[in-house]
């Protein structure tokens, strides 16, 4: 197995990143700032593993500085721009969820809708013994809308069958006399 790494020169990631490890390994060769320069044999072993020369890359643009800390990695140093950057990001989100959050609670806790105003209140007397026809009579003269004889034929609140009524045709008989508003 050679030493040599394979790098394809049309690929210019991998030879960016061949060169990137030969820096590294110079650097690690180099030994602390008493040393002294390479050999000869080692400066040739070192421009033998040189990768060929590729198409020119634009440089990356550096989103962070490094500050050398004692010890083998490197601290970042953010910069001021970037953290006010994420500070205002932090407080639009924090912003938008509250915008958020009152117009749900403004939707779901809106007031019940105002009760029906009444604008005039009936009062309907039905005296005892009145048949169904009778009393749709003094309805009808007293303004109340729709059908009484209609309305009395039969009820879902009220089976003349519970009460012993089994061959009842209508609620005749099951009205009672009141007054009613």
């Amino acid at each position: 197995m050679s030493d040599e790494p394979f790098v394809d020169a049309d690929d210019p990631v991998a030879v960016e990143r061949e060169k990137r490890r030969l820096e590294r390994e110079a650097r690690r060769a180099k030994s602390p700032p008493a040393a002294e320069p390479p050999s000869a044999a080692e400066a040739k072993s070192l421009e033998q593993k040189k990768p060929p020369k590729a198409k020119k890359m634009p440089k990356a643009k550096k989103a962070t500085k490094t500050k050398r800390v004692d010890g083998p990695t490197p601290k970042r140093v953010h910069s001021p721009g970037r953290r006010v950057g994420v500070a205002v990001a932090l407080a639009a989100v924090f912003l938008g969820v509250a915008a958020i959050a009152a117009l749900a609670y403004r939707h779901f806790h809106r007031s019940s809708p105002p009760p029906p105003v009444v604008t005039r209140t009936i009062t309907l007397t039905i005296p005892e013994g009145y048949t169904r026809a009778r009393t749709a009579e003094i309805a009808t003269a007293e303004g109340l809308r729709g059908s009484y004889e209609k309305a009395s034929v039969h009820s879902k609140y009220l089976s003349p069958s519970k009460y012993g009524g089994t061959a009842a045709e209508d609620l005749e008989g099951f009205l009672f006399p009141d007054t009613f508003e």
